[in-house]
């Protein structure tokens, strides 16, 4: 090999050396330069992460929204004083909302550490934005309630640690309801009520203005079972969320004693953005009146002109019914076979709160009345009293705790009446006596409960003038008087009676028998005649008088 021809591949070497290391720094640069670019998109990952900063705000889509894993910990960019507080300067959480329509809001936190504060701006805090709420809680969990979100409009929510707790987990609900601009319905009819002597009524209602903006100048309307419906213009203005009493000029005719009306009230609002809050039903009785005591209603032949309603006219379906009972407990009826109560087979329902209103009393001649009725309760958390009224709109509570053969709640509750579980038929009475001289007097059987079980039950609902009387616990001798129910004939096992006095339960005297009368008859008394009921036997003997129950089938 020659000089010239070792130079020659020597200087080829060199130049790949040189065109090697080129390629060499090429790749090195292209890979330091995408490891740059790496670092910095990563580093700018990780520095907008979800809810760090308006840009990378945790969006909320719908409500309700709740999250139970998050924390402060993600960024501390946004001011501390976007709502006037520089003490909030430690680490926050950014959320994003829009609503779609009109809403109010409810934002809650918890299980969150000391000293958090919760924001509401409109408009991104760290670029001018508007503060239009906040809460900010030494102890934590703050919360901001009722809140009205407009339509189309971007809200910034922001939970802010203290600037001396840095950071803090939180559990965040946010709850809305849409607020509807146009919304009205009849909230209650007031008048007319259930009551005797009803003829040409006025018919008042309450309209609710559920929407946003006034109403005012739109149509109301009612009607009386399926005739033609009145309507007419309602000029006044309601306010948003305020009710108006309006009294409809054209009466209703309710003349016909004995009678039910359904009334049906509803609001004709153009643009009313909620049908279903517009109507409300009612029903009204052209009570009965009763002028003669005593007086005695035993529900074998029907209702006898009492009748069942719920206490508001926004739940206008009760419980009660008139018939046989055949639940577990109450399974029956006194002797005349049919009682009211709050379901013949199930239970009351959940939150209820009714009566049973009775026709009207004319008392002007009484001078010492007083109301006997059978009971059956057992009524879980509610109870029943017996209210009464003298012009059919205001009630009040008969008696009170501790007066005798009355009711059985402590003085201590704030509403008397019974409660608890009676497990059979009661009597119970009461004096009448403040009524005596009224022309006009009204009663109802109240029943409340909050939750279900079998309710109450009551029958025999008699006026006596003056008191009955009194039926002895039951004894050695009240056994001696059997069969006890009877239908044809009543052995009187008793010694040395002197005389048998029967009383009806209106204290009418049914028949008078000596005693020997009654040993004539083999110590028997014919009942053969009687009426089926209850009847009280008043026995005279050389050793005393005695009371005691008698019911004839």
């Amino acid at each position: 090999m020659n000089r010239a021809y070792t130079i020659k591949i020597k200087m080829l070497y060199a130049s790949s050396i040189r065109l090697f290391n080129k390629k060499l720094n090429i790749i090195l640069m292209k890979k330091i330069v995408f490891l740059l670019v790496a670092c910095t998109v990563l580093g700018s990952s990780i520095y907008s992460q979800k809810g760090s900063s308006c840009a990378s705000a945790d969006s909320v889509g719908s409500l309700p929204y709740t999250s139970t894993t998050l924390t402060t910990s993600s960024s501390n960019n946004i001011p501390a004083n976007v709502c006037g507080d520089p003490d909030y300067g430690g680490d926050e959480y950014v959320f994003k909302y829009k609503p779609l329509v009109n809403q109010n809001v409810d934002l809650t936190t918890s299980n969150t550490g000391a000293g958090v504060a919760l924001y509401v701006t409109k408009g991104c805090p760290s670029g001018g934005a508007t503060c239009y709420a906040k809460d900010e809680e030494i102890l934590g969990n703050p919360k901001l309630i009722n809140l009205i979100f407009d339509i189309d409009t971007t809200y910034y929510i922001i939970v802010a640690a203290n600037s001396y707790s840095v950071a803090t987990s939180f559990v965040i609900t946010i709850t809305g309801t849409q607020i509807i601009n146009i919304d009205g319905g009849i909230v209650s009819i007031s008048e007319p009520v259930s009551t005797c002597g009803l003829n040409s009524e006025t018919v008042a209602v309450q309209i609710m203005n559920y929407g946003k903006n006034a109403l005012s100048n739109f149509n109301v309307a009612y009607k009386i079972n399926n005739l033609a419906p009145v309507i007419e213009e309602v000029n006044q203005t309601i306010k948003s969320e305020s009710i108006l009493l309006y009294n409809f000029s054209t009466k209703a005719d309710l003349s016909v004693a004995g009678t039910t009306y359904n009334i049906t009230a509803y609001t004709e609002i153009t643009n009313d953005g909620n049908r279903n809050n517009d109507t409300l039903k009612k029903t009204i009785t052209n009570l009965i009146s009763v002028d003669t005591i005593p007086y005695l209603q035993t529900f074998k032949s029907g209702n006898g002109g009492w009748v069942s309603q719920w206490d508001t006219s926004a739940n206008p379906t009760d419980s009660w019914q008139l018939g046989i009972p055949a639940k577990s407990v109450i399974n029956s009826a006194t002797p005349g076979n049919k009682a009211w109560t709050t379901s013949l087979t199930g239970t009351n329902f959940t939150n209820e709160a009714s009566y049973v209103l009775s026709p009207c009393f004319d008392f002007s001649s009484a001078t010492n009345p007083y109301v006997y009725m059978e009971i059956f309760y057992e009524a879980g958390d509610g109870g029943m009293n017996l209210q009464y009224s003298v012009n059919g709109e205001s009630w009040a509570i008969l008696g009170q705790s501790g007066d005798p053969t009355w009711y059985n709640s402590p003085l201590s509750y704030s509403v008397q009446g019974w409660i608890g579980y009676s497990t059979e038929w009661v009597q119970v009475y009461h004096s009448l006596s403040t009524l005596a001289g009224l022309p006009k007097v009204q009663f109802r059987v109240y029943f409340a409960a909050s939750d279900t079980s079998e309710g109450v039950a009551f029958d025999d609902f008699q006026i006596t003038e003056g008191m009955l009387p009194t039926i002895i616990a039951p004894s050695v001798e009240e056994n001696a008087v059997y069969p006890n129910p009877a239908t044809d004939q009543v052995n009187i096992d008793i010694p040395l009676v002197q005389q048998i006095i029967v009383f009806d339960m209106l204290g009418n005297v049914t028949e008078i028998i000596t005693g020997s009368a009654l040993s004539d008859n083999g110590n028997k008394i014919d009942v053969s005649t009687y009426n089926p009921g209850v009847y009280i036997l008043q026995i005279k003997t050389s050793t005393g008088d005695q009371n005691l129950k008698l019911v004839v089938k």
